[in-house]
């Protein structure tokens, strides 16, 4: 037997959208779930990236800036603009700079 866990159940059941319609866009079925944290997700390519990447791993991606760490370089490039105003080629060169 599947167990599948249910996202956002209330706005399963009432919404101004009707029943149906939410039952189709808000309940995702994720039936795969991480034996270690209990996260689940829809696919199972999913919980294989977050077993081997995220689950109980070390956020291996630093920013230069001020060490905020990450698991993914996208998450840096993302923080180093929104957080730094830093855009992808001048965090680069930053990089480089404190590679030498």
């Amino acid at each position: 037997m599947r167990v599948f866990n249910l996202i956002n159940v209330s706005t399963c059941i009432t919404g101004i959208y009707g029943r149906s319609l939410l039952l189709f866009v808000e309940c995702k079925l994720r039936p795969f779930t991480c034996p270690t944290c209990l996260k689940s997700y829809t696919r199972k390519s999913n919980l294989s990236r977050h077993q081997r990447i995220e689950c109980g791993q070390e956020k291996k991606m630093v920013c230069p800036i001020c060490e905020q760490r990450f698991y993914y370089r996208s998450e840096v490039k993302n923080h180093a603009l929104n957080k730094h105003g830093i855009y992808l080629n001048q965090l680069d060169a930053i990089e480089r700079q404190m590679q030498q």
